[in-house]
């Protein structure tokens, strides 16, 4: 039988790559999704780091696994071009929202803890 709560498996923690885009859909409007080009913008300043994206998706990545943010497909049609072309948008939902403004962006979040917050929301 697989264990489906992910919250107390392990304790998360945050790299710096990490914190920085949590900090930054943290400063978004309580639901308002984003494109990862926006997120790379508001991140890293021009020549900061050779590849960006790769940075970025890796640890979008690694947030989505531990529960830390939501992802939405995008589908629209390009202008005079055929085919479909699609588009992730992230966000953090509102739980996580309230659990970064208890803990203050620690670095170090018990998965226990986060998991009784759950329960109490």
């Amino acid at each position: 039988m697989e264990n489906t709560d992910i919250y107390t498996k392990r304790k998360i923690t945050l790299g710096s790559t990490e914190r920085k885009i949590v900090d930054n859909l943290y400063s978004l409007p309580p639901g308002q999704w984003t494109t990862v080009q926006d997120i790379i913008s508001n991140i890293y300043e021009k020549n900061e780091i050779k590849n960006p994206r790769v940075c970025i998706m890796y640890s979008l990545k690694k947030l989505l696994k531990k529960g830390l943010i939501e992802v939405k497909t995008q589908t629209f049609k390009p202008k005079g071009r055929g085919g479909l072309t699609h588009k992730n948008l992230y966000r953090m939902n509102e739980n996580n929202r309230l659990l970064v403004d208890y803990l203050s962006l620690n670095t170090y979040i018990d998965k226990k803890l986060l998991k009784m917050m759950f329960e109490l929301l």
